[in-house]
């Protein structure tokens, strides 16, 4: 269906999220994610976009769950593309699943060369091998229970040729 409210969704969503430690071994345990709670709620937000490497963050998805706020797992691997998911985060989204997350990033900014293990392509290719990579990974995480969140751009980016992060997702958008 085409419906975003069948989609799973905090019970009192606010539409406010916020991307926690951008490192995947840094603050994801237990204790830091109940903490973190409190935090989250004095600010509104019940959507949390965290970083992990395999099931290093399992416990705190539990966390966020249990408390109502949705977590966004970005399964996190230094320099992606062009690339799929490891062995270790394919089998690792099921226990995210069984701790309540749903949603799946496997890309992050794929218009900054960061992102990319060789010379980054031009801009409409670069777009049109994360897609392909990307639909892989897609693929993969609805097999294993759970819904593919479209890649984050960079504001801006610098792929060759182009510096547009609204012309990466064009052509994205358009492979």
């Amino acid at each position: 269906t085409n419906d975003l409210s069948s989609f799973p969704k905090p019970t009192y969503d606010t539409g406010i999220g916020m991307h926690w430690s951008a490192n995947f071994g840094n603050a994801y345990d237990t204790t830091t994610a109940t903490n973190a709670v409190c935090v989250l709620r004095n600010i509104g937000a019940t959507w949390v976009k965290i970083v992990a490497s395999g099931n290093s963050a399992v416990g705190f998805a539990k966390v966020m769950k249990q408390n109502n706020i949705e977590p966004i797992v970005r399964l996190y691997r230094p320099s992606p593309l062009p690339g799929t998911l490891s062995a270790s985060d394919i089998s690792a989204i099921p226990e995210y699943v069984n701790a309540g997350a749903s949603y799946f990033e496997s890309t992050n900014e794929p218009n900054l060369q960061t992102e990319w293990s060789i010379s980054i392509p031009p801009c409409t290719e670069a777009a049109q091998r994360t897609m392909q990579d990307w639909v892989k990974d897609a693929l993969t995480i609805q097999q294993k229970g759970g819904y593919p969140v479209f890649p984050g751009l960079a504001p801006g980016g610098n792929c060759s040729g182009n510096q547009d992060d609204d012309q990466f997702l064009r052509d994205s958008l358009e492979w």
